[in-house]
């Protein structure tokens, strides 16, 4: 949108009042002197008429040449034109001058005198009346007159000239004044927005010149304290970002220091680690063989004749030396785990070969708590899949076996069903749900941690080392698939776990 500036504003308020009542008054005056002029034309027309009007009887009695001469030495008046005698009938009778105008209004009628106008002249007819005979108001006839109005007219026109100088003179005075007083104005407001565009653009040691003005004065006086405040503050603001930046230079240098040292302290931690994941890996090689020697010798010496305390011994012999082969195990993948080093095998597999598998070598455990133990293959679950048998035998083993570690009665049921195809593969699901003592929300959060159980009592009554779930959950996460439970204490658990086969 285009906005009118102060000084168009200006201009047009003064110039605006000025032309409309100089147009007012010219065309007042015009008008009043054009009246006077026609007012006074008609009045002379009309004191010559009635002169001729009394003279004119004669020309009525007496008509001839010597009338006619009579009528022409009326022409040397001034301003009379044409002068024409008419009868009662206003048939034209004699007529002396140039041929009167054609009439451009209408005809007016005072006090039994016609008038009209033409374009240059008022024509008037009065009527002639004998005023020596004894009927005083006979009509003897009409006499017409012509008055020119030329000299009128360019009396009027150079008036209206001169009001059009006058009216173009206040204008230009008008307008010259506006302009001045515009300037007053608008020069300061130029100054002042000179001075704003250079405090935008940064320049705060801009500042508005003082003027005559104390309106003015007031307006600068304000943008210059202002613009100091700002350039204060831009100062403090500059001296504080200084500032912040040596300290942060410093606490950069710092992190720097401190990242160095992390980094060395990473590394030796990683080493460490490294060194620890080998060293369990050689010892729990190194013990599993005496151990395997331990069992093998205890398998040959449970087809000796022993007695019954004997074969109690070789059964507390064999009982212990699997617990610990089964810890060394456990150690042993999960410093694989951390070293970054377990691989899954994808060979031919069976599930229902697997799930047997687990539920005969857990089948005895079972038994003697009394637990009913059972697989479910859901019908739509193919049998032959592609996968690392080991490691799906070795976290659904974990998983019945702590079922029945944490059951004293009840059940241990295995399902597996599909869950969906993808692509050349298919999704498995496997659930363990038992009728065991359950946990609590802080036990299951604590579940798949290192070296964790549910709490210090559920260790010492049932023994473990807390490493099984953590082992299952990456082998699961390895057969890109998710491990959980859900469980609700004293009324059993459902472990499960995904994987793509």
């Amino acid at each position: 949108m285009n906005y009118w500036g102060i000084q168009k504003h200006i201009l047009w308020l003064t110039l605006l009042p000025c032309l409309l009542t100089a147009l007012v008054l010219g065309g007042y005056f015009t008008l009043d002197q054009h009246q006077q002029l026609k007012r006074h034309g008609y009045e002379q027309a009309m004191l010559l008429s009635k002169q001729l009007a009394v003279e004119g009887a004669d020309l009525f009695i007496q008509p001839g040449q010597e009338s006619l001469e009579h009528l022409r030495n009326y022409l040397d008046l001034p301003h009379l034109r044409s002068i024409r005698l008419l009868d009662s009938e206003q048939v034209p009778l004699m007529h002396v001058g140039p041929t009167m105008y054609e009439p451009t209004s209408k005809r007016v009628i005072e006090n039994g005198t016609h008038r009209f106008t033409t374009s240059h002249s008022i024509r008037i007819i009065t009527p002639l009346f004998d005023s020596r005979g004894l009927v005083k108001s006979q009509l003897l006839g009409w006499v017409e007159f012509e008055f020119n109005t030329d000299e009128q007219q360019l009396i009027l026109y150079q008036s209206l000239f001169s009001s059009i100088l006058l009216i173009l003179a206040c204008c230009f005075l008008a307008l010259y004044l506006a302009y001045r007083t515009s300037n007053r104005i608008t020069v300061p407001l130029h100054q002042v927005s000179a001075t704003l565009n250079e405090l935008e653009s940064g320049n705060l040691e801009a500042r508005v010149q003082l003027s005559n003005h104390a309106e003015f004065n007031e307006l600068s006086g304000g943008i210059n304290a202002m613009a100091a405040s700002l350039q204060q503050a831009q100062q403090e603001l500059q001296d504080s970002v200084e500032q912040a930046t040596e300290d942060l230079k410093g606490t950069v240098e710092a992190m720097e220091v401190q990242n160095i040292e992390l980094n060395f302290a990473r590394r030796s931690a990683l080493d460490a680690s490294k060194t620890k994941s080998e060293f369990l890996a050689n010892m729990s090689h190194e013990i599993r063989t005496p151990l395997n020697g331990i069992l093998g010798f205890s398998k040959l010496l449970e087809k000796t004749r022993l007695n019954k305390r004997q074969q109690e011994y070789l059964s507390t012999i064999e009982t212990s030396s699997s617990s610990l082969l089964s810890i060394i195990n456990d150690i042993l993948d999960f410093s694989k785990i951390e070293a970054g080093k377990l691989v899954l095998d994808s060979v031919p597999v069976n599930l229902r070969d697997i799930c047997d598998d687990v539920l005969t070598m857990l089948a005895p455990e079972a038994h003697k708590k009394q637990i009913e133990l059972a697989a479910m293959v859901y019908q739509d679950v193919p049998m032959d899949i592609m996968g690392d048998p080991t490691r799906i035998k070795q976290v659904l083993t974990n998983l019945v076996s702590n079922a029945i570690k944490f059951t004293e009665s009840g059940s241990v049921i295995v399902r597996v069903m599909l869950e969906e195809h993808i692509n050349n593969k298919v999704a498995l699901k496997f659930t363990v749900t038992d009728t065991g003592i359950g946990l609590t929300d802080e036990q299951q959060g604590n579940l798949f941690k290192a070296f964790s159980q549910g709490d210090t009592s559920t260790t010492r009554r049932f023994g473990g080392t807390g490493l099984g779930l953590v082992i299952s959950k990456h082998i699961v996460n390895h057969m890109q698939g998710e491990i959980g439970l859900t469980s609700q204490q004293g009324a059993g658990s459902q472990f499960w776990f995904t994987g793509q086969f």
